[in-house]
């Protein structure tokens, strides 16, 4: 029999699952491990865990993926990059051929690169790799001169690669607000993950892991948030065991733990700065999830970006954007038609610990106006949702 479970409690109890809206975790491994794969590109990771990891240092992340290679940037969820724990990426790799084929395809088409053109690229690449540190574009340019491509191809080749499973994004050696990744091969970087395992287990563990970090949830959920065909991902579901509970006349599945977290609650009001594509706003489809129907055209793009947005109560309710300097932090802020009376006033608490994070004494918060919906504006705009955004009169 399934449990009766209100949307606010939902998505209450959804956020405090992904870390938030509760005491955190107490390391940054634990949260990756957590919330299963953060999206790779800066500044998410740094910003992304920074509400979810109790003493929280950015450089525990760099020393996690870069050196002790315990945390893996990894192809695999709707053929993007995440952070992924190491002990996890064999099962992604194996769970998600599909969305990965279909990244390889359209970077293929992109690209305009003959099949037997990429072969010779990817052998002149994997030769340079074998047995060598992580190298960048630039060095992998240099030493090959012009067997390779150069400038954006290089880079759109070499994802290529990453989907398909042959390289990984090893080494950032730009920051936190700044990519600028080194390539290794996966069977040196991470030699367990070469090896092909069984598509039907991994399916099944990857939809274990997810519903731990996100739910409860349903198989179209983790269609969407993985890219696994739907037939695939709910068979997934059917091998899982758990607690359902039922939501606005849809039945969804839980773990005990989330029983747990719902018989703890939630502190109600409490506001969370989220960066761009936050795992959490790209974990549910517009709905139930954390992004409601009102507020998706303002956070999510076609492309199925996510803006960097304020959360209350595990809802997207307002966009946000911050321009640190060495003496203050600028933030500026755009309410959502959905937001609730009151909600700048909520931002002391997460401006504060962005403040502590950047290492600046000041925060000075001005309110603009909400800008056109994503598919309205450049491809970039959710990284920057409010840029060209005028002051606002607070209310």
């Amino acid at each position: 029999m399934a449990t009766p479970l209100a949307l606010a409690d939902l998505r209450r109890l959804r956020a405090r699952s992904a870390g938030l809206l509760g005491d955190g975790f107490r390391g940054v491994e634990y949260a990756v491990s957590g919330i299963v794969a953060v999206p790779a590109a800066a500044p998410t990771p740094a910003l992304a865990l920074l509400p979810r990891v109790r003493d929280y240092r950015y450089a525990e992340v760099e020393d996690l993926a870069d050196h002790e290679r315990a945390l893996v940037r990894v192809t695999g969820l709707r053929g993007h990059t995440h952070l992924v724990h190491r002990a996890l990426v064999p099962a992604l790799l194996d769970a998600t051929q599909a969305p990965r084929r279909e990244a390889t395809f359209a970077l293929a088409a992109e690209l305009g690169v003959a099949t037997p053109v990429l072969d010779i690229v990817r052998n002149h690449v994997v030769e340079a790799l074998q047995g060598h540190d992580p190298m960048t574009p630039g060095e992998l340019s240099r030493l090959l001169e012009r067997k390779i491509p150069e400038g954006e191809r290089l880079n759109r080749v070499l994802a290529l690669f990453c989907a398909e499973g042959t390289l990984v994004r090893a080494t950032n050696k730009g920051d936190w607000q700044r990519n600028a990744f080194t390539y290794a091969l996966l069977s040196e970087w991470v030699p367990e993950a070469a090896l092909p395992g069984d598509e039907t287990e991994a399916t099944r563990r990857l939809a274990d892991a997810y519903v731990r970090a996100y739910g409860p949830v349903g198989p179209h959920e983790f269609s969407h948030w993985s890219g696994i065909p739907l037939q695939e991902a709910a068979a997934a579901f059917a091998a899982l065991h758990g607690d359902f509970f039922e939501v606005e006349g849809r039945t969804l599945l839980g773990y005990p733990v989330h029983a747990r977290l719902l018989a703890d609650g939630t502190p109600e009001g409490r506001a969370v700065l989220l960066p761009p594509n936050d795992p959490l706003l790209l974990a549910h489809p517009p709905g139930l999830g954390a992004v409601s129907p009102e507020a998706a055209p303002w956070v999510l793009d076609p492309q199925g970006n996510a803006a960097s947005a304020i959360l209350v109560d595990g809802q997207a309710v307002g966009l946000w954007e911050a321009s640190p300097s060495k003496r203050r932090v600028n933030v500026r802020a755009a309410l959502l038609p959905n937001a609730p009376p009151g909600l700048l006033r909520a931002l002391e608490e997460p401006l504060s610990g962005l403040a502590a994070f950047l290492g600046v004494p000041e925060v000075n918060v001005e309110r603009v106006a909400l800008p056109p919906p994503l598919a309205e504006r450049p491809g970039w705009a959710h990284q920057l949702p409010l840029r060209g955004m005028q002051p606002e009169e607070q209310g």
